[in-house]
């Protein structure tokens, strides 16, 4: 009868702590004289019924010659090989009674259109509501060119719609509970504010010689953020949060496929930790992974980079600070950036020097883009597409938070003092920015950025502001979340 009563009373306190979300070690024991003795040790991760994480990786990777983005619309290249795999990566988290999925890919960026049929496809195969959805790119310039008629691209659409619905599955299946804790270290020599000026105090191209160059345009942030999930029977997952540009395995001829630096530094620490890794881009409109000022340090192999940033990171998870977890909650905001008409008027010059330039007559185009005022063939690329361009676009601003967590994606290539702003003011404890995600705005540089001119500003479809009114707006989605939390 005593052993009856005692295994009731281990079921009731079993239930009881099930019921707080907190996982109890429960041991029971029997003396010499028959009596049933129970206790109860507190692991510091929660039951499966409360919080955890999942975790898929699945290759996008085409067997076939396919469009390769980046580099503006003056390149035009299509793949010979496969240097190495572009995946989608899926993290899923679960509070128990809602769930998320954090997605990365490795592409150059995540048209809207695209990603609002994907989201769909993702909803309804995994019964995750779409706001809970949030994908993002990680920008890498030797990829597919995830848009267009072509047969190639449309064949390939075909195997990423299969495999990151397949992902977000099987992460779903993969969820295991789950503690999590934080950490952001300082990196040097890997991340460099790419606008520079001379001893005048103009603006220097990245075409240009860089002799006479002495500063960049600001600090740049060069912080690495991390999250990490401690999970109770699988391998932890690592979340990170780095800004760089992507492009070091090959320019604007190269022909190959590679997930670039990224790919790399996933695979050094997931073997460094023995532990599953995901890469989210922040603000790297204006971050290079090499720099033109005298006396920086460049690394030549993209291979070397990663590991640099993988050393970093192994420093970071030395000393991690443990962090609350609790319930997933979401919000999704349209915001309008505004289309500059500004240079409508020089729409049909604009034209004439496109023409010559798509032609092969660069020299014309060239003296026709100085006599006009506009820098260069791609500038005038813009010209034509702002002239085509309706009054606005809209951004989708996604936010997804849970404890002292939050994610929020920007839908551009973001200046890195916009991110230096979202995150010193932001009411969560850590919160990563996802640069190139759920739309694909371009470059909007800040307005000290147009101040200057450049490559940036040539190429922005949207009037001087709209940089400062997305992060404002992002800081209200995210006091928002905390505030809901």
């Amino acid at each position: 009868m005593k052993r009856l009563i005692a295994v009731c009373l281990v079921l009731s306190l079993f239930i009881s702590l099930v019921s707080c979300g907190e996982s109890m070690v429960i041991t029971t024991t029997q003396s010499e004289t028959g009596e049933v003795q129970t206790t109860a040790e507190n692991t510091g991760i929660h039951d499966a019924t409360g919080f955890s994480v999942g975790f898929s990786r699945r290759s996008i990777t085409p067997d076939f010659s396919v469009p390769l983005a980046g580099y503006g619309a003056a390149t035009s290249r299509m793949s010979t090989y496969v240097l190495d795999d572009i995946c989608v990566t899926c993290v899923a988290i679960s509070d128990g009674q809602n769930k998320a999925l954090l997605i990365t890919q490795d592409l150059v960026r995540s048209d809207k259109a695209l990603t609002d049929n994907v989201r769909k496809q993702i909803a309804n195969a995994t019964k995750v509501p779409m706001e809970n959805i949030l994908i993002a790119a990680t920008h890498t310039h030797s990829s597919v060119s995830p848009n267009g008629n072509v047969d190639s691209i449309l064949l390939w659409q075909k195997i990423y719609y299969r495999e990151i619905v397949q992902a977000s599955k099987d992460a779903i299946a993969d969820l295991d509970a789950a503690e999590a804790e934080i950490g952001r270290i300082q990196t040097t020599e890997l991340a460099y504010e790419r606008r520079y000026f001379d001893s005048t105090g103009k603006l220097i191209l990245t075409s240009q010689d860089g002799s006479d160059i002495v500063r960049h345009e600001s600090e740049g942030d060069q912080e690495l953020q991390l999250i990490r999930f401690k999970r109770k029977n699988q391998k932890d997952v690592i979340l990170t949060n780095f800004q760089a540009h992507p492009t070091r395995t090959g320019g604007q001829t190269s022909t190959k496929i590679s997930s670039d630096y990224i790919g790399a530094f996933r695979d050094y620490v997931e073997k460094e930790e023995n532990a599953l890794c995901a890469f989210f881009l922040g603000a790297a409109g204006d971050m290079n992974t090499t720099s033109r000022l005298a006396g920086e340090v460049n690394h030549t192999d993209y291979k070397e980079y990663a590991r640099r940033l993988a050393d970093f990171a192994k420093d970071a998870l030395n000393d991690m600070t443990p962090v609350n977890t609790g319930k997933i909650i979401s919000e999704n905001r349209i915001c309008e950036a505004w289309v500059n008409h500004s240079t409508d008027s020089l729409a049909d010059i604009a034209t004439q020097i496109y023409r010559l330039y798509d032609q092969g007559q660069s020299a014309q185009a060239y003296e026709l883009c100085g006599q006009n005022g506009i820098a260069d063939p791609l500038a005038a690329s813009m010209i034509i597409t702002r002239a085509a361009a309706e009054t606005s676009q809209p951004m989708e601003l996604c936010g997804v938070a849970f404890g002292d967590l939050s994610f929020v994606t920007e839908g551009y290539e973001m200046f890195s003092d916009m991110q230096k702003d979202i995150k010193a003011q932001t009411p969560f404890p850590m919160t990563f920015v996802l640069s190139c995600s759920q739309s694909a705005l371009g470059y909007i540089p800040t307005l000290k950025a147009f101040e200057s001119g450049g490559y940036e500003v040539n190429m922005c479809m949207y009037v001087p502001g709209t940089a400062e009114m997305f992060r404002d707006a992002s800081l209200d989605l995210l006091q928002d979340l905390h505030n809901a939390s």
